[in-house]
């Protein structure tokens, strides 16, 4: 009977899940009652992550994203590639004087009246450096081949000494120099 008592309270004190252990509070010196069955080892381990939740890890650095022109803020185009911006072309190569007054000469063949004052060329008749061989014909259909008239000119001419459009010499091979 004794060994059955002896079980009985082995039983009841190890039987329950709550075997009291007195621990005394240094500071505090009271009595807490705290299981004996290793839980309070579980408050130490920290909680496993859940891989539902989002984590609070810093983000990652990366680089800035590029800047945008101001052609690309007035017209964003997001799914279209840009081209890039348009170049001006480049200037037009300057004409000579000399170019000019070839030109000029290009234009003058055909029926010629000769004026004073306001002529639509100004020609100086100059023998040696010449812009404009003409020849004088009856019927002329090419550069340099002039026939003068009185009335129902294709051009009039004004002939000058200084600040002439071209110049010209009478000569049987008609045509630019």
């Amino acid at each position: 009977m004794r060994i059955a008592l002896l079980l009985l309270t082995l039983i009841a004190l190890s039987g329950t899940s709550i075997n009291a252990s007195v621990r005394v509070a240094a500071s505090q010196k009271q009595t807490v009652a705290t299981p004996d069955d290793g839980s309070h080892l579980l408050d130490k381990i920290p909680p496993a992550p859940n891989r539902w939740l989002p984590s609070k890890q810093k983000p990652q650095k990366t680089n800035p994203p590029p800047q945008r022109t101001d052609r690309e803020h007035d017209h964003p185009a997001p799914n279209r590639i840009t081209p890039p911006p348009r170049q001006n072309p480049p200037p037009p190569p300057q004409l000579t004087e000399r170019d000019k007054r070839r030109i000029k000469a290009e234009k003058c063949h055909g029926r010629i009246r000769v004026v004073s004052a306001f002529g639509d060329f100004k020609v100086k008749i100059d023998p040696h450096f010449a812009d404009l061989n003409v020849r004088e014909t009856p019927f002329a259909s090419q550069v340099g081949e002039w026939t003068f008239v009185d009335a129902g000119e294709d051009f009039t001419v004004e002939f000058v000494e200084h600040f002439e459009d071209f110049s010209i010499r009478y000569s049987p091979f008609p045509g630019l120099n």
